[in-house]
């Protein structure tokens, strides 16, 4: 019948779908808004007093498919609009998808919902053809671009395995769906599809509309001036909507410091608006002071609060800060993520090389700063000076020096002496400015969260690391970032193999 967006869907709901509702619909894109179109619709054909007994919803497996047109088909005790929703439906993705779900499946992962990653992984075997064999078989797998030793798709594909999850050929139940959708349902039975990614090509989605209506609730996602103009304007909808429901109000500096610490993350932005709507209580406006006084995520200087959340082995704002980032148009290119990511390793390293060494022995967990301005900062200079010694002592002997080379200069200076600069090795002394010690200090706090080979080992992963995001496509990288992320950020303890 026809293909809508999701700001269309409730003219179409007051006009061309008041006498007759179609048989199938399909509401794809984003989850928030295929959501509230869900709610739409159901409220168009529905009355709430009838929702528990003319409205069933199936997760939207493939192996769900025929419970679902079986559905469809019974006529219902009860008179009046039945409406049968497949879930979260799986069976629209196409090989073009794989970057996109495997990416859900790993976030999934990440938030410990093994269910839901498990789901995403294993549409993506099906559209691949493989087993779990392949994934668990090391070399034999040339398909998936991805790490298969990651300990994330270990743990996803062994929950596959013990909870018997079978990789099934979809083939067979799509196409009962779509000979079922051309023959049709009912009159008042109606089926309604949701979903994030839908693949047009797919010939399910073409039958879906000439027999039905589709619902786009997708949002383009890149940093072009005129997406960027979609993507404001789909939050201030939704802002406007959930002020106006709590009776709330929000100046343009507040809805703008909330956007900007949140970015284009439409499940975010609404948490967060909601947590500041409970936060102000019963007073009605919600200002700039109380967006930075609840969400205590800053863009003032976000690689530093990206590094800082990682050397707190705090995992959450470390990938909240690594979305930032890659989404905000901070950084040109990921690889400026993974030098900062280096060069605070390699700190921490040779933090931890002072304070395992004799000069060290003055340190401990529990240092206050006061006596470790007064103890350990003069402890930590003497370490750097032993260093540069070491350092200058390895440097090449200078060959002789010719007649011309003991005159002075024309100007009379005298060749000034080798610095710290000069060397270069400013990044390889604990105190680079031993007269500003606050730093320092909070640089050795951190440095109590990682053993010494936990660092080494984080090393060893971040060379890996360049080496995968020069080697892989641009889709890829942030799923490489948050991997390594992870695996920096483990709380194991004695696990030190990264």
């Amino acid at each position: 019948m026809t293909i809508i967006r999701y700001n269309e869907l409730k003219k179409y709901l007051s006009t061309s779908a008041k006498e007759h509702f179609p048989s199938v619909s399909l509401l794809y894109g984003e989850e928030v808004l295929y959501k509230t179109a869900l709610d739409d619709m159901l409220n168009a054909i529905i009355p709430v007093s009838k929702r528990s007994t003319n409205y069933e919803s199936v997760e939207g497996t493939v192996e769900n498919i025929y419970e679902a047109i079986e559905k469809c088909n019974t006529f219902s005790l009860i008179p009046g609009h039945k409406a049968i929703i497949l879930s979260d439906a799986k069976f629209f993705y196409s090989k073009i998808d794989l970057d996109k779900i495997l990416e859900k499946s790993k976030h999934a992962h990440d938030e410990d919902d093994y269910k839901a990653a498990s789901k995403y992984f294993v549409t993506i075997l099906n559209l691949l053809q493989l087993s779990f064999e392949d994934i668990t078989s090391e070399g034999k797998n040339k398909k998936l671009n991805m790490d298969q030793n990651s300990d994330w798709i270990r743990n996803v594909v062994q929950y596959c395995i013990e909870n018997n999850l079978t990789i099934s050929a979809e083939d067979g139940n799509t196409k009962s769906l779509e000979v079922a959708i051309e023959k049709g349902f009912h009159k008042d039975n109606h089926l309604i599809i949701t979903t994030d990614i839908a693949d047009k090509n797919h010939n399910l989605f073409k039958i879906i509309s000439d027999n039905g209506i589709i619902v786009d609730c997708s949002i383009p996602k890149s940093d072009k001036a005129a997406d960027k103009k979609v993507q404001e304007s789909v939050t201030n909808e939704k802002a406007r909507v959930i002020l106006q429901k709590n009776k709330k109000n929000m100046g343009k500096n507040a809805y703008s410091a909330l956007y900007e610490m949140t970015g284009f993350d439409l499940r975010t932005f609404i948490g967060n608006l909601e947590k500041l709507i409970s936060y102000v209580g019963d007073r009605e406006e919600i200002t700039e002071n109380d967006v930075k006084a609840l969400l205590d995520r800053t863009k003032k200087d976000p690689i530093y609060e990206f590094t800082n959340a990682i050397m707190e082995k705090n995992t959450e704002n470390a990938l909240f800060y690594l979305g930032s980032l890659l989404s905000g148009g901070i950084i040109e290119h990921p690889l400026q993520i993974l030098s900062a990511i280096i060069n605070q390793m390699r700190r921490l390293l040779i933090i931890k090389d002072f304070t395992q060494s004799k000069y060290g022995k003055i340190w401990y967990k529990e240092c206050g700063y006061d006596q470790f301005r007064t103890d350990v900062m003069p402890a930590i200079v003497e370490y750097d000076n032993h260093m540069l010694k070491q350092i200058q002592d390895c440097q090449p002997m200078p060959s002789k020096p010719s007649h011309s080379d003991n005159k002075p200069s024309s100007g009379g200076k005298k060749k000034k002496k080798t610095s710290k600069k000069d060397l270069g090795i400013q990044d390889l002394i604990v105190a680079k400015n031993p007269n500003n010690p606050y730093p320092i200090y909070k640089m050795i706090k951190h440095s109590e969260n990682f053993t010494k080979q936990h660092l080494i080992s984080a090393y060893e992963r971040l060379g890996d690391t360049d080496a995968r995001l020069k080697s892989s496509p641009p889709a890829g990288h942030k799923l490489i970032l948050e991997e390594t992320i992870l695996a920096i950020c483990q709380r194991s303890g004695t696990q030190d193999d990264l």
